[in-house]
């Protein structure tokens, strides 16, 4: 399954410790690896941290509802999602998304099948 990866990372830009950010990367990245080595697809849309950081060198700004814009249309695109724990705004918007569109939300790694 390809599933999309929702959880904290700027809580719409109150979070702006980068330190901060970097753990709910790493989160992020160890699910998708976990879920990679089940046999899935994962998307991590925390990786836009990383390119943030780059477009903000080209002079460019992204605003938040931007990102959600753009992350809309990978859930859209997801067989499931997987939402990990910590307040987030926009993760919230994914999974009513995701449910609204009939996209299973998983709350933890137990709970996501392994891909057959």
């Amino acid at each position: 399954m390809k599933i999309y990866i929702a959880g904290p990372i700027s809580n719409g830009g109150k979070i702006r410790d980068s330190k901060m950010q970097e753990l709910f990367v790493e989160d992020a990245i160890q699910a998708g690896i976990a879920l990679l080595v089940m046999g899935h697809a994962p998307f991590i849309p925390h990786l836009n941290f990383y390119f943030e950081q780059k477009i903000k060198s080209w002079g460019f700004k992204l605003t938040h509802e931007d990102y959600l814009k753009w992350d809309f249309e990978w859930v859209k695109q997801s067989d499931a999602l997987l939402r990990l724990p910590g307040t987030s705004n926009g993760s919230d918007q994914e999974v009513q998304l995701a449910k609204e569109l009939g996209i299973p939300v998983y709350y933890s790694l137990e709970e996501v099948p392994d891909a057959v």
